[in-house]
């Protein structure tokens, strides 16, 4: 099914009557039931390629937080001997 867009192209700065326009086009269809078989297929195509963009979306979020996770250097604080005593009660403590 091919639409003729050139039928239904104004050019630039001419202006344009619509009643002098015919709204309806030709038929694209032979029948109301090969129209649906023709839309139905058309959703079916539509939301295959849907599926392959979220996908596809996934794939590129999930590569981003990697690339990101990649590039952190983490560093953890040094131990002070203040911090240490107080790991150590905290340890006692809950082993009472």
């Amino acid at each position: 099914m091919t639409i003729d867009s050139k039928s239904y192209h104004v050019p630039p700065g001419k202006k344009l009557d619509l009643s002098e326009w015919p709204t309806a086009g030709p038929a694209l269809t032979k029948s109301k039931k090969h129209y649906q078989k023709l839309l139905e297929k058309h959703v079916k195509d539509l939301s295959a390629l849907q599926q392959l963009h979220k996908n596809d979306a996934r794939l590129i979020v999930s590569q981003i937080v990697l690339d990101e996770l990649r590039g952190l250097k983490p560093t953890y604080p040094a131990t002070t001997p203040k911090h240490l005593a107080e790991s150590k009660s905290i340890r006692k403590n809950l082993a009472a």
